[in-house]
């Protein structure tokens, strides 16, 4: 499902909000492509570099990830990977150099139209939502969707339109 409005997913699966743009519950979206929070972030790096000039740690929630390291080697400097119990669902925090950006996950496992129209409700102002709320709202609609598209296409198999009716009879007179 592709929503003329919505972002391309690129082949990183990163978006960063742009400056000035719409503020929110979140600066941007990732879609990783596996729960290995080490190999994701080393695929994104480069991307973020563009919005922070070096990445010191990356807050993460521990249920959303595979066991992680404490510390790993990025470029060449040490960053810290700080899980926690109580972080928000479905959210990851970037910080370095005095900039912090908030990002939603995307499961990995998620369907592209799932990540496609929660990418959507991200990135174009839906402030009082969560990024968990982003995904469970993704996953409902597409589904709801599927659903009608399944029973369209059952309807038209069966031949695509209702009994014709009758021509109204003429009531025979007393």
């Amino acid at each position: 499902m592709t929503h003329p409005l919505s972002p391309p997913i690129q082949p990183g699966r990163l978006h960063i909000k742009p400056a000035g743009s719409i503020l929110g519950a979140v600066d941007g979206v990732w879609w990783p492509q596996s729960r290995d929070l080490p190999a994701e972030v080393n695929r994104i790096v480069a991307t973020l570099h563009a919005s922070m000039a070096h990445l010191e740690r990356v807050c993460y929630r521990y249920s959303d990830w595979d066991p992680a390291p404490r510390k790993i080697w990025i470029e060449g400097e040490l960053t810290r990977l700080d899980g926690y119990y109580l972080q928000a669902l479905d959210t990851v925090r970037f910080v370095g150099g005095g900039v912090t950006l908030t990002l939603a996950v995307i499961p990995p496992g998620a369907e592209t139209d799932v990540a496609e129209l929660a990418t959507l409700l991200a990135m174009t102002g839906a402030t009082s939502q969560s990024a968990h709320a982003f995904n469970v709202e993704a996953i409902a609609t597409t589904s709801a969707t599927h659903q009608r598209h399944a029973a369209e296409r059952e309807w038209e198999s069966e031949g695509g339109h209702a009994p014709p009716s009758r021509p109204p009879q003429p009531s025979p007179s007393s």
